[in-house]
């Protein structure tokens, strides 16, 4: 019996149309069948190999346009630009201008920003008369007290308020307990970098005070004052000896004795003021007050140079602080000379607008100027000798 052929294991698609195969002989069909299922595996490998590439649709052309088998890209660019224009002319101008609406404006201010240089101030509470009223106002790197009092006049905040003097800004040391007058013409950041960044509880406060007119720019001393006295010192904490102070040379230098043999600075008035105590504390004399440093605690390895505490009677205390307070005004004059010059506004080319150039000299009358030196003649020879006549 002959044997029949294998079928395939590929299953044929509905649109594909296979003419039947032929009848073999029935000796060749097996080596036939063998050939074809190599040839399929064959076929198939290549099949998966090959990388399938999908191309988009095209899409259709609108309708009333006669369609071509094939067509070029410029006659489909033409055919397009037709379109639209066709459709653009079909629209009503009420949908023309909602799409006109619809579609983002772009402003030249978006895209060229004009941005103006202003200086950075944060918004702070300042404290009036006492902790019941407080006004927010704007402090920036360059703000002085005066610019603060300034403000705060002209926005009517220190109308109506009873007192005797004139007003200052204090600040308010809460965290060592004690307080100071803030001079017109010092900058309010210079005083907050002093503060300690972990406790917030120092501030600044409007007050009227007889002292406004004694640390006015008006009445700074041309020359550093002086004072000396016996004060009551506090060496160690709780422990208090008598010592002799004496102000000199922008500094206070303490000693045992009048005499000033052992005599050793304490601090230099360059980076210290004198404060008012306003925290109860024991103290052998009535009048307490204190000398510490305008710098941050953090630039002292020895914390017990930060700050000095005194105390003598009241009457010798005011005159105390205002030596010290003079004093340290006159420090800042002579070292500090940005605090009272004005700005000096810059030209084009980064120079001050105080300096010029002279203008050139002229000649009175065309005459040359005569030499300071005497020259000599122009024939260095002795006159007769055969070097001093003239060549042919």
């Amino acid at each position: 019996m002959p044997l029949r052929s294998q079928r395939s294991l590929h299953r044929p698609s509905a649109g594909d149309h296979q003419p039947p195969e032929p009848r073999v002989p029935s000796h060749h069909s097996q080596e036939f069948s063998q050939t074809r299922q190599r040839s399929l595996s064959l076929s198939r490998s290549d099949r998966e190999r090959r990388p399938q590439t999908f191309e988009e649709p095209v899409p259709p052309l609108p309708h009333g346009f006669n369609t071509r088998p094939s067509i070029d890209e410029t006659d489909h660019r033409v055919l397009k630009k037709s379109f639209e224009s066709r459709l653009a002319s079909t629209r009503t101008s009420t949908e023309v201008e909602q799409d006109r609406h619809r579609r983002p404006s772009v402003s030249h201010a978006s895209v060229n920003p004009i941005s103006e240089q202003t200086e950075s101030a944060t918004k702070q509470r300042v404290f009036i008369h006492s902790l019941q009223h407080f006004h927010s106002v704007g402090i920036g790197s360059s703000t002085s007290a005066g610019d603060l009092i300034a403000v705060c006049e002209k926005e009517g905040v220190l109308d109506g308020w009873a007192g005797i003097g004139s007003w200052m800004v204090w600040e308010i040391s809460q965290d060592f307990g004690m307080e100071r007058p803030v001079r017109d013409f010092e900058q309010l950041a210079d005083v907050q970098a002093s503060w300690l960044k972990d406790k917030t509880v120092n501030y600044f406060l409007l007050k009227k005070s007889t002292i406004a007119g004694l640390l006015s720019r008006s009445t700074i001393p041309s020359t550093a004052p002086t004072h000396s006295g016996y004060i009551e010192w506090e060496s160690k904490r709780g422990k208090w000896s008598k010592r002799w102070l004496r102000l000199k040379e922008n500094g206070l230098y303490i000693s045992k004795r009048d005499n000033g043999r052992d005599e050793t600075l304490l601090c230099s008035l360059s980076n210290f003021d004198a404060y008012y105590i306003t925290r109860s504390q024991r103290s052998p004399k009535p009048f307490p007050f204190a000398v510490k440093s305008t710098d941050n605690l953090s630039f002292f390895e020895n914390t017990a140079d930060y700050m000095h505490n005194l105390s003598c009677s009241e009457k010798d205390g005011q005159v105390w602080i205002e030596k010290i307070l003079t004093a340290r005004s006159f420090v800042l004059h002579e070292e500090r000379q940005v605090l009272f010059n004005p700005r000096i506004p810059s030209t084009q080319n980064g120079l001050g607008a105080s300096l010029s150039r002279s203008g050139t000299r002229k000649t009175v009358g065309g005459r040359q100027q005569q030499p300071f030196l005497a020259l000599p003649p122009s024939d260095v020879f002795q006159p007769g000798s055969l070097l001093s006549q003239p060549g042919p």
